[in-house]
């Protein structure tokens, strides 16, 4: 980093008028003169701008103290910038606090000085620094460590050059240099993980930025951190530091766990204590803290009651801040060049981000500005679901169990009433009966009534839902409606959801009122006690806020629904169990987040995953993202200045500070930025001054796999076979499969699209087929992954399965020989939230089958098929049962997806034939 050069020697401390004339212009010395006169003489956080000679010329004041502190809005200074603020007492000696914000901004290249109230005395703490020049990477050299004879192709045992790897690595290498888009479909088996992290890694080593990589799937991100990194660590030469950050809740707080092995009966675990013990004891070794390393999967409220949490966090106070498994993630995110991170991460991220308007300093990520989105076709769904809601009887009552439970008449309030009673909390004498009153008769009637209501509102909806139905009671049932806004005057609306929900927001708030003054009454001993009386009151204040944020969900799904669909989900479920009622809102459309928070404000952004295209054809990509036409991402919003420094590891505390505790109508510290105007770009240029809009490089490049398609796989289509729609499909289906599975010896995955269907085909075959010697297994049993170490572990096993099956699933080798499609993955007809948006789309003249329909059907369809063939060696059958590939006109854009146009459309026993011979034909076969 290159520092400006003074004309004369250089001094810290300036009190000429030409000393002063040379750091901050004398117009601009006059107006912050007068700010700190309007400002009663307290203290004023200002921002200044610089001229190309480093001089301020432009300040912008965005705080105002008292005379012995004021809010430094860190976030809104950008690189090349100055912090401004005045010591009332004349006194410009540099405080603790003054150093630490001074290091911090010294870092992110923003320059700190303290003047005097008149503006005549100037002290610099850390001189104002011209940005770093950033350094483009040898692409050409990168990609001959991948060619024959190259530096990864000599050290890796099995490489294989495989050209588009190579083509891919010069495209996001080139993103890079050119602060570029770029979208790249990569056929399975192209290598793109290597492809991209060579450019990336290059990259932050050179030029100090981080890159952070947002993957969809666990196994990508085990893939990237267990194995491919490390290969690269090991032979590349390259020395660099990558990790994997996940959300604050998959760590374990080890403050809450020894307050839990001191106190086994606060949080009342129960029958569930024995998962504690074992937790208590996987403390002592594990070295992460990670949920993930468990070495078995907890019951949900036991984690719950010992993972770290923002609002349940003493920080710096704590006794284990320095061994804390969150904070010790976070300081090693903080020095690594690499973060690797799943979708719903990133989306946290990008929402803060967006709220606060802060794309410099630490949100839940470091601050970035390169970013490679992998599997990207699943972006916007996850980003859909992030930012909607979802609230039921369930998830309310699941928030509040820990503050009281009505049938032992125990939880945190009696719990606290007992430590007051008992003089553990010595409260003041006009307080502590009032204390007690409240913890021990008004908040138990209140969190009673609280539920009874919630309880009302979904017992009157399921009763209206039930006289629409005609299911016998015994038999499950689901249901989704959607609300329309013509719906909202209709007496279902009025009378069976708005107003029983309003009866629901009504006796949260005297519940919630009170949880809030018990909280401010106690505030002292969570604020200077020791963690023995901190802890049960975070405790009450993270509840609080579940129970809040809950409320707050409800009120969202009454309120305005532009731009959202709005619908109710109802479940019920045999047993005997209460039915279930789930209100649920999702925005239509998430382009413009994605463009205006992902797109322009990095500076680089690779997509790619192995389905990006319908029918060759990125269309559909681009207008989830925003971006339909590539001009609309030619202005970049930060400056290279800003990228340089704003990327750069940052300090250890990697999180807003938390908002007040307990404060009545609390506001989030996100919402309280929110309410302060932004700095303009540049306060000093006029217009016609601003630098012209730069055309941004965009590319979207389609590579091919390298597969051999046409001589390892044998893709079938039964012609005789009845259409799903038909009554007869599935008897025809099931017929079918009998025998085809037999052919393949098992070795099968059987993907539908829907769960009813599955169940009773497999009932129907399971019995015969297992009684042959292939195992089936059935999806909803056990957990995914576990399922699939059964099916990877069992050669011969068939594994019946629907939606997440038909992605993210790893199974190469013989294990998995046949693969069958039972039909074309459209979307569940009825389904709320598709409905809305081919309504939007109507409105907006474009046509939504070949908009969303076929393309939402066609990336999962591709995806499906590409299960079956994940190396070179692999071989099997595809089999499609769904007769409209063939004949409908839509069912060319299917085929034409498929990475081979080698697919043969016969009968029924054409086919079973056909496969006899082909795997007959499979090299290694044992014949029976």
């Amino acid at each position: 980093m290159a520092l400006a050069t003074p004309k004369e020697p250089f001094r810290a401390i300036a009190t000429t008028p030409g000393e002063l004339d040379r750091l901050i212009t004398a117009a601009c010395r006059e107006q912050m003169a007068a700010v700190i006169a309007g400002n009663g003489g307290g203290e004023v956080f200002f921002i200044g701008r610089l001229n190309p000679a480093r001089v301020v010329e432009a300040v912008e004041p965005l705080a105002f103290g008292n005379r012995g502190a004021v809010p430094a809005l860190l976030p809104y200074a950008r690189p090349g910038d100055v912090c401004i603020h005045n010591h009332p007492s004349g006194r410009l000696e540099p405080s603790e606090a003054d150093i630490a914000v001074a290091s911090e901004l010294g870092g992110r290249g923003v320059g700190s000085y303290i003047i005097n109230n008149d503006c005549t005395a100037l002290r610099i703490i850390v001189r104002a620094l011209e940005p770093p020049t950033l350094q483009p990477i040898s692409v050409g050299k990168l990609a001959n460590w991948l060619k024959p004879g190259g530096r990864l192709a000599e050290r890796l045992a099995g490489f294989e050059y495989r050209p588009q790897q190579i083509e891919m690595l010069q495209a996001v290498g080139e993103a890079f240099n050119s602060d570029g888009i770029a979208l790249i479909e990569a056929g399975t088996g192209t290598g793109k993980s290597m492809a991209y992290l060579l450019p990336a890694i290059a990259w932050a080593i050179r030029n100090n930025e981080k890159v952070v990589i947002a993957t969809g799937t666990i196994n990508l991100q085990e893939q990237l951190i267990e194995k491919d990194i490390p290969l690269l660590l090991q032979n590349s030469g390259l020395q660099f530091e990558a990790t994997l950050m996940k959300g604050r809740n998959n760590y374990l707080c080890r403050r809450k766990a020894q307050y839990l092995r001191e106190h086994p009966d606060f949080l009342q675990i129960g029958e569930k204590a024995a998962q504690l013990a074992e937790i208590q004891a996987w403390i002592r070794t594990t070295r992460t803290g990670s949920l993930e390393d468990l070495p078995f999967t907890p019951d949900p409220e036991v984690w719950e009651s010992v993972m770290s949490e923002a609002d349940n966090c003493l920080r710096t106070r704590c006794p284990f801040y320095d061994t804390c498994f969150f904070y010790t993630a976070r300081r090693r995110a903080a020095r690594a060049q690499v973060l690797v991170v799943n979708h719903h991460l990133l989306m946290a991220d990008m929402a803060i981000r967006a709220e606060t308007e802060n794309y410099s300093a630490t949100a839940v990520l470091p601050p970035y500005q390169r970013l490679i989105v992998d599997e990207a076709h699943n972006l916007e769904e996850v980003a859909t679901s992030y930012f909607g809601v979802r609230v039921s009887r369930g998830s309310l009552a699941y928030c509040m169990r820990r503050l009281f439970n009505t049938r032992r008449n125990d939880g945190l309030l009696i719990w606290l009433a007992g430590r007051i009673h008992n003089g553990e909390y010595p409260v003041a004498p006009q307080q502590h009966d009032e204390l007690l009153l409240k913890l021990g008769r008004d908040l138990p009637l209140q969190h009673h009534e609280l539920l009874t209501a919630m309880e009302e509102a979904t017992g009157r909806l399921a009763e209206a839902l039930e006289r629409t139905e005609r299911t016998p009671l015994h038999q499950p049932l689901e249901i989704k409606r959607r609300i329309k806004t013509e719906d909202l005057a209709g007496p279902f609306w009025r009378e069976e959801i708005d107003a029983p929900l309003r009866a629901v927001v009504t006796a949260a708030r005297p519940y919630l009122e009170n949880l809030r003054a018990v909280g401010r009454a106690l505030l002292p001993f969570l604020e200077e006690a020791s963690p023995e009386l901190a802890t049960p009151l975070l405790e009450l204040q993270s509840s609080l806020n579940k129970v809040e944020a809950a409320i707050g969900r409800l009120i969202k799904f009454l309120g305005s629904a532009e731009g959202q669909c709005r619908w109710i989900e109802y479940r019920r479920r045999p047993g005997g169990r209460l039915p279930d009622v789930t209100y649920c809102l999702a925005p239509l459309n998430m382009a413009a987040e994605l463009r205006e928070n992902l797109l322009r404000r990095c500076r680089t952004v690779v997509m790619t995953s192995a389905t990006l295209t319908v029918d060759q054809r990125f269309d559909y990509l681009l207008r989830q993202i925003g971006a339909e036409d590539p001009l609309q991402l030619g202005l970049i919003g930060p400056t290279a200045a800003e990228a340089s420094a704003s990327a750069a590891p940052g300090g250890e505390e990697l999180e807003p500070p938390p908002a007040e505790p307990f404060a009545e109508n609390a506001t989030s510290a996100a919402e309280i930025i929110e309410l302060i105007p932004p700095l303009p770009s540049d306060a000093s240029a006029e217009p016609d001054e601003l630098p012209p809009p730069r055309a941004r490089p965009f590319r979207a490049l389609i590579l091919a796999t390298p597969f051999d398609y046409e001589r390892q796989v044998y893709v079938g289509v039964p012609m005789d076979m009845a259409e799903p729609t038909d009554p007869r499909f599935e008897e025809a289906l099931t017929g079918f499969l009998g025998p085809t599975l037999e052919i393949s010896r098992g070795r099968a995955f059987v993907l539908f699209t829907s769960y009813a269907l599955l169940g009773r085909v497999f009932d129907r075959l399971a019995p015969g087929l297992e009684a042959r010697g292939y195992p089936c297994l059935r999806q909803g049993t056990i957990g995914r992954s576990m399922l699939t170490e059964a099916f990877r572990n069992e050669i011969g096993s068939i594994l019946f399965a629907t939606s997440s099956f038909w992605e993210g699933v790893d199974v190469a080798g013989e294990a998995l020989s046949c693969l069958v499609l039972t039909r074309l993955p459209f979307k569940v007809p009825g389904d709320p939230l598709t409905e809305a948006r081919i309504e939007d789309l109507r409105r907006r003249r474009l046509d939504p089958f070949y908009h969303l329909v076929i393309p939402q059907a066609v990336i999962k369809f591709r995806q499906g098929f590409g299960r079956l063939i994940r190396t070179k060696t692999d071989r099997g059958a595809v089999l499609i049962c769904d007769p409209r590939v063939a004949t409908r006109r839509y069912g060319q854009i299917f085929l034409r997806s498929l990475p081979t146009q080698r697919i043969h459309f016969a009968r029924q026993s054409e086919l079973l034939d056909a496969l006899r011979t082909f795997y007959d034909d499979q090299p290694g076969r044992d014949d029976d």
